[in-house]
């Protein structure tokens, strides 16, 4: 039963997001207390819940799914995009946190709080394109989340980046994954879910640099 380790990597991300913002000096310079983030933490989840079920929907055409009752009914009626999970959150976490000047911080914390939650969903997926397979895509996982803990403990990336590239991550991830769903194309070969996960691909990278060559430059 997927549930219970669901749950249990739930509460983990919830343990990372309460460590990183208590002890967060940006944010206690900013006035920004755990609490507040914890606050609007469950309305980006309910957020994000919405859009990655959404998501799914309009990519497998499994209009039926919306009422009330068999929306939220995910253990009889799985399916969620996990893209669209991830991109539901961080538009509800930046309108939330919009009118704070640390709302870059707070993305990277909020990505790396629950990374532990997306490395997990690979589990739950087939990757079959050349030679890319499941444990070779969680091993890159989990040395990319040690690489970007240790940048936002390090100050080694600027804030921003470390969402930039995880977004970067989930943006592949999800359009290796679709190959073998055998969904029908949106537009010439690729599904409506690999469209947007190249657009959040080519966002993420060109965010990335400016992002790092802005603080490079203001630095010289």
């Amino acid at each position: 039963m997927w549930i219970i380790p669901f749950f249990i990597l739930l509460v983990l991300s919830f343990f990372i997001l309460f460590i990183l913002s208590k002890r967060d000096f940006v944010l206690l310079r900013k006035n920004i207390s755990a609490s507040l983030i914890f606050d609007y933490m469950f309305i980006a989840l309910l957020v994000a819940f919405i859009i990655g079920r959404l998501l799914f929907i309009l990519e497998s055409s499994q209009f039926f799914l919306i009422s009330p009752l068999r929306f939220i009914h995910v253990l009889r009626l799985p399916g969620f995009s996990i893209l669209g999970f991830f991109i539901g959150g961080f538009f509800a976490v930046f309108f939330l946190f919009r009118k704070t000047k640390a709302i870059s911080r707070i993305f990277d914390i909020f990505s790396l709080s629950f990374f532990p939650l997306f490395t997990a969903s690979i589990f739950g997926s087939k990757i079959s394109f050349g030679q890319i397979t499941v444990p070779i895509f969680f091993i890159l996982s989990v040395i990319l989340f040690i690489f970007l803990l240790k940048s936002h403990v390090t100050y080694r990336l600027k804030d921003g980046s470390i969402s930039a590239l995880f977004i970067l991550f989930v943006s592949i991830f999800s359009f290796l994954i679709n190959f073998n769903l055998h969904t029908k194309p949106f537009i010439v070969m690729f599904t409506l879910v690999q469209w947007i996960s190249i657009c959040t691909a080519i966002f993420s990278i060109a965010f990335y640099f400016l992002n790092q060559n802005k603080h490079l430059n203001k630095n010289d």
